[in-house]
């Protein structure tokens, strides 16, 4: 994590880091102990000693989702509970806050798109609506255009867009009374095949269109919403992970000599391609 954290302050880039804990060999994320005192002090300071050993420059911010999709069985010991991960991110957040550097941003762990029901149990929690510094989002398109959204009135399902934080910031303000805030996309992206929304007349997904799509998302709608901090779209790629349909890259490993080559598809060169603001820092004070 050092490495990669120094290796993106080197290039410019703002390092975002998911946090997480023990995978069971069984097939699930280990949800974290309470502790004997119920009140998960104890890994909330484990959490605050791993961001401390962190590299941090004033040129940058740092982002650490603490989490991820809490309100899927996979990732909660196999029975998600909002309460308990609440009450957990509350503990991390506060400890994470002792250490009173102000380059250190804190995101909460998405939640499956636009999850409402399980996002109105959090802000339910005491604490937990006002211990984000941004929210963090998951919002996959599936086979809808990036002009089918929430802000131009033209959706219909509003959690399978790109702007699905929208309904997630109208339930946090609605029932936990904060507006304040902005967001990180933390995934999003097409998948070839995906074909959900046919019966609306959305052609299936393919290499050209994903491509056009998420170009035209970065380009003419994201950047244009100024709540938008970053977006980070699932996934680079990885030829283990089961998803290779996202994909933004095909790798190859050869064992003999070992050696990793890549192909990128055409969404990458796509965004590749598109200009990008240049600048020589970002100030910590960067949202």
């Amino acid at each position: 994590a050092v490495y990669f954290v120094n290796a993106a302050y080197d290039r410019n880039l703002v390092p975002i880091l998911r946090l997480q804990g023990d995978y069971h060999p069984v097939g699930f994320w280990v949800k974290p102990d309470a502790g004997p005192d119920g009140d998960y002090s104890e890994i909330a300071a484990a959490f605050a000693r791993y961001v401390t050993g962190l590299p941090r420059r004033d040129t940058h911010p740092l982002y650490v989702t603490i989490w991820n999709e809490p309100d899927l069985w996979v990732e909660w010991s196999g029975a998600p509970n909002a309460w308990e991960y609440g009450r957990f991110f509350v503990a991390v957040s506060n400890a994470i806050r002792g250490l009173n550097d102000p380059r250190i941003r804190i995101l909460n762990g998405a939640t499956t798109p636009a999850n409402t029901s399980f996002i109105r149990q959090l802000v339910a929690v005491p604490g937990f609506v006002n211990a984000f510094d941004a929210w963090a989002s998951h919002c996959y398109p599936y086979n809808h255009p990036p002009w089918y959204n929430i802000h131009q009135r033209t959706a219909r399902y509003g959690n399978t867009v790109i702007d699905c934080y929208i309904e997630e910031r109208d339930v946090i303000a609605g029932y936990g009374g904060r507006a304040d805030f902005k967001f990180v996309v933390t995934e999003s992206g097409h998948g070839l095949g995906d074909n959900l929304y046919a019966f609306e007349g959305y052609p299936p997904i393919n290499e050209s269109s994903r491509a056009s799509y998420i170009a035209a998302a970065f380009n003419g709608y994201w950047q244009a919403w100024p709540e938008v901090i970053a977006v980070t779209p699932f996934e680079l790629g990885d030829p283990w992970s089961g998803w290779e349909w996202l994909d933004w890259m095909d790798y190859t490993l050869s064992l003999n000599p070992f050696h990793f080559s890549f192909t990128p598809h055409p969404q990458f060169n796509a965004v590749a391609a598109l200009s990008k603001p240049r600048g020589a820092s970002v100030p910590h004070g960067f949202e």
